[in-house]
């Protein structure tokens, strides 16, 4: 293992990119889906406001916009480019982490750089970063990820940054993250503690400690204000994306739950356990506060307890520490949004870069065990995780021939008002044709993904969740004017602009939902009007 020690960086990335591709090709064409799509209409329809300006977009992310359009112009929807530049982040990040814990290791006295390339490895194959590697949206938290492993990648150098070259590439790559994604907002505090906690190992003073504060974080704090006015002038708001009230919605007791429940996620794959089991952890802040508060209580005590205990110890239990502070730091921006915990795969991009730190924490403190437990600790985990990886890939890989065959089959020709009594709004969890305004994802997929136009006009009137291949729903009139759409299985549930569905109503129609199924009431219906619905990965077409 020694040898691994003078492995060059690239090698390593060359290796790492190599098992990701391998690991990921089942789903090599996958990703191309609903918020993709609905970038793709802004590059078109909203290219006079250019990338610099977000494309008219609700959030400040020049950088994902621009790199975004830009590999779009150039490659299209050939899959094989997009596969191949998401795999490669991917892997960079791998290797990204890979150094910084060689570099933690060889500081604490070891000389196995084991430790640092399982830390690597169990990072690519961890089972829930698959909504960052395959959906084609999620750049910007490859590029937040690898911004941030390069910033602390540098602090943790012997020589500090001290040219004027060096402090610019390094803010340079905070700025990408921050032009990227609201994550970046937390890395003043994430680097800052971490200068605090060098300086306290290697003895330094408060002056010179001060002095890195200074250089390191408070230009990037200059540049989170130019990015707060910039919000505010363009979009009238503090926060874009999901707007203030959701970025800065302060709920303790769904923080506390978020917290706990991302813990278990990514150290326990708690997101492949039983519905039962999962659905408790996910809604505990609603069915038991009490015994949520005590459980995080007596968790901060026992995190309080380990660090304090660290302090006495040996330099890598307290980098282990280090790391858990870190995981839990780097959830900030994240924590106050849903958790989903339903089926699999959405909104797992949100633990995607504190799942680093967590991985890191797992190989340094396995590493205290002896030999042989440590390796057969982290030889099951890496295996189980594997195991869980390939079958949340083989899903997204069923996900898209359902998407791809509805695409290619959607009746294009057909005139009229077309009434989408049920199509696919994700599967198992990852989006398929969702919109946030009923009807724009199968619109633009149909557009962009198919190259067709529709000639009828789209009216979306319910949209499920599948879990299953073969999954559809059937449609009966029950009166004349008044049909119902009924799933023909157990285990779905219905969506309308990304959230559960509710009661509504139109000029047109109105909608009441039922045990497994709705009921839709026509006011009237236009002639030459199509009811369309999907079974099975099929369209069905009823005229009534």
């Amino acid at each position: 293992m020694n040898r691994a020690l003078h492995l060059s960086w690239w090698v390593v990335w060359g290796a790492f990119t190599a098992i990701t591709l391998w690991l990921y090709a089942p789903a090599a064409d996958a990703g191309f889906t609903s918020d993709f799509t609905a970038h793709v209409e802004m590059f078109t329809t909203h290219a006079d406001l250019g990338w610099w300006n977000s494309y008219g977009w609700r959030g400040n992310q020049p950088v994902l916009f621009g790199a975004m359009s830009a590999w779009y112009h150039w490659f299209g929807l050939q899959p094989l480019p997009w596969f191949v530049l998401f795999g490669v982040l991917h892997a960079l990040n791998g290797t990204l982490l890979y150094l910084l814990l060689k570099r933690l290791t060889l500081a604490s006295g070891s000389q196995n750089a084991g430790v640092a390339l399982a830390g690597g490895l169990l990072f690519l194959v961890h089972p829930y970063h698959g909504d960052v590697v395959i959906w084609k949206v999620c750049l910007h938290y490859l590029f937040s990820t690898a911004s941030l492993l390069g910033m602390l990648l540098l602090l943790f150098r012997p020589r500090p940054v001290s040219t004027v070259a060096e402090r610019v590439f390094f803010h340079g790559l905070f700025a990408v993250a921050l032009f990227s994604l609201e994550l970046a907002l937390i890395f003043p505090l994430i680097l800052g503690i971490t200068i605090w906690w060098q300086a306290r190992e290697q003895g330094q003073g408060r002056r010179q400690m001060a002095g890195r504060m200074a250089v390191v974080v408070l230009p990037q704090l200059a540049l989170i204000g130019v990015w707060l006015m910039m919000n505010r002038i363009r979009l009238s708001s503090w926060v874009g994306h999901y707007g203030t009230d959701v970025h800065m919605r302060v709920a303790p007791d769904e923080i506390l739950s978020h917290a706990i429940n991302y813990f278990l996620k990514y150290l326990v794959f708690t997101r492949d356990w039983p519905d039962a089991m999962k659905g408790f952890l996910g809604e505990w802040h609603f069915r038991d506060p009490v015994s949520l508060y005590a459980a995080s209580l007596a968790g901060l005590l026992g995190l309080v307890f380990l660090i304090r205990i660290s302090l006495g110890k040996g330099l890598r239990m307290r980098q282990g520490m280090w790391a858990v502070v870190m995981f839990f730091l780097a959830l900030g921006p994240v924590i106050t949004l849903y958790f989903a915990w339903l089926g699999h795969h959405e909104n797992d991009r949100y633990g995607y870069l504190a799942s680093a730190f967590l991985t890191g924490a797992l190989v340094l403190l396995a590493s205290l065990l002896p030999r042989p437990v440590h390796w057969g600790v982290l030889a099951l985990w890496g295996m189980v995780a594997t195991g869980l990886a390939v079958e949340n890939i083989d899903r997204w890989r069923q996900g898209w021939r359902v998407y791809d065959r509805l695409v290619d089959t959607f009746p294009h020709d057909l005139e009229g008002d077309l009434y989408v009594l049920g199509m696919p709004d994700s599967y198992d969890g990852f989006m398929l044709f969702r919109g946030f305004t009923p009807g724009e994802g199968l619109r633009d997929a149909l557009r962009w993904v198919g190259g067709r136009e529709v000639k009828g006009r789209l009216h979306e009137v319910g949209a499920f969740v599948m879990r299953k291949p073969d999954d559809g729903v059937q449609v009966t009139m029950v009166a004349p004017g008044q049909w119902q759409v009924a799933f023909q299985q157990w285990g779905n549930w219905w969506v309308r602009a990304g959230l559960g569905a509710r009661d509504f109503r139109t000029t047109d129609y109105t909608v009441t939902y039922g045990e497994g199924s709705y009921t839709v009431r026509f006011e009237r219906i236009p002639a030459g009007s199509h009811f369309i619905y999907s079974q099975g990965g099929k369209w069905m077409v009823l005229s009534p």
